[in-house]
């Protein structure tokens, strides 16, 4: 089957062929990813394997810690019709280019399906007002027009319904994760803390450094480090809270990495800390937990979807710095508990989220679609 995937932008290049575009192009499909990037210099242009990655022009807007890009695609049409795929799978809810390729697969009578990564991300008054006016206003013509509706969560389909998304177009199918490249490995560094994401508000970094902040004045733990990958527009002031709360020798900063570098970097780390205000069904979870580690994550939809609180993963209340830092706390001083949780992350990933059950699910929605 051929499938053309639009997706809004990307920060980095190498995730697509771990994710599922890569994982349909591994069973065979034809697959090609129309998306935009600002700063191809930056980010660096790695191919993809497997996967057709054409790179869209674009007029987009980029506002810092409110909206890191919202594009509107150039020639998407003819990109559409040179392609001429059996579906059109669109990724994300509240940005103009899913309304504007359902707006082209209706014109051209094409199969389309619109995939949510989360409904409304927590960045702000202002941003927040915006998705919810733009989901309430264009979000009830894509769910009407769009062939089918895969959410990554429960929560998600709830939400979308109470937008007027008919339910019986929506599929609920979570994230998957490639559990052979995420394997537990014997590096594992004591006193390491690892994050890895976009330096943004919706992450809850805040609370994070404050919670190191209280770990760090344990005895114990003076010397325990906090590894933080990736960049964004948040980090100046991320960067200033490590000074202001004297904890910045405990802190390492480790930029954007090769995304062949994340395994591993997540099996030197002890504990992964998640302390998001919002999210989807986050990518870096499921690796995490893939690699076996005990993930203390914030008890929100999209975190607690996957993580039974004791069992396989630590849930704390959101914005609440003490409950953080005493879950981190617990799982350095306990390392039975550790080892016990990290090991039931690790098989729950190979139970219910390898790519291996999850792509069949999502071609099943294909057929589906295209036999409607």
């Amino acid at each position: 089957m051929k499938v053309l995937f639009v997706q809004p932008y990307i920060s980095f290049f190498g995730v697509i062929s771990d994710t599922l575009p890569g994982q349909l192009a591994k069973r065979g499909h034809n697959v090609v990813v129309v998306t935009y990037v600002r700063d191809k210099e930056k980010i660096g242009l790695i191919p993809e394997e497997r996967v057709n990655l054409e790179l869209s022009k674009a007029f987009s807007v980029s506002i810092p810690g409110i909206v890191t890009e919202f594009p509107y695609f150039l020639y998407l049409e003819d990109k559409i019709k040179q392609v001429h795929p059996d579906i059109l799978h669109i990724n994300n809810i509240a940005f103009l280019t899913t309304l504007q390729s359902v707006k082209i697969a209706t014109k051209l009578h094409m199969k389309s399906i619109v995939h949510i990564h989360g409904v409304i991300g927590d960045r702000g008054h202002l941003s927040n007002l915006f998705q919810r006016l733009y989901i309430s206003s264009f979000g009830r013509y894509v769910f009407n027009k769009a062939n089918r509706i895969i959410c990554v969560t429960i929560h998600d389909a709830e939400a979308i319904e109470r937008w007027s998304c008919p339910p019986e177009k929506i599929h609920v199918i979570p994230n998957g994760v490639d559990v052979d490249k995420f394997r537990p490995s014997d590096e594992e560094q004591p006193n390491l803390v690892l994050w890895c994401g976009r330096f943004i508000g919706q992450k809850g970094l805040k609370y994070l450094m404050e919670a190191f902040e209280i770990i760090a004045r344990e005895e114990q733990h003076s010397q325990a480090k906090l590894a933080l990958t990736g960049d964004g527009p948040l980090f100046p002031k991320i960067y200033e809270l490590a000074r202001e709360y004297r904890i910045a020798d405990n802190i390492v900063f480790m930029g954007r990495l090769p995304r062949r570098e994340i395994p591993a970097i997540m099996n030197k780390a002890s504990v992964y800390v998640l302390p998001s205000l919002r999210e989807g069904m986050p990518y870096v979870l499921l690796e995490a937990m893939a690699c076996g580690k005990a993930v203390v994550g914030s008890d929100i939809p999209g975190i607690n979807d996957v993580i039974t609180h004791m069992k396989d993963g630590i849930l704390v209340p959101p914005r609440d710095s003490q409950s953080l830092a005493q879950a981190v706390l617990t799982l350095l001083d306990d390392e039975k508990l550790k080892r016990k949780i990290g090991q039931k992350a690790r098989e729950l990933m190979v139970e219910k989220y390898s790519w291996d059950k999850i792509t069949p699910k999502i071609e099943e929605v294909y057929r589906e679609t295209m036999e409607a």
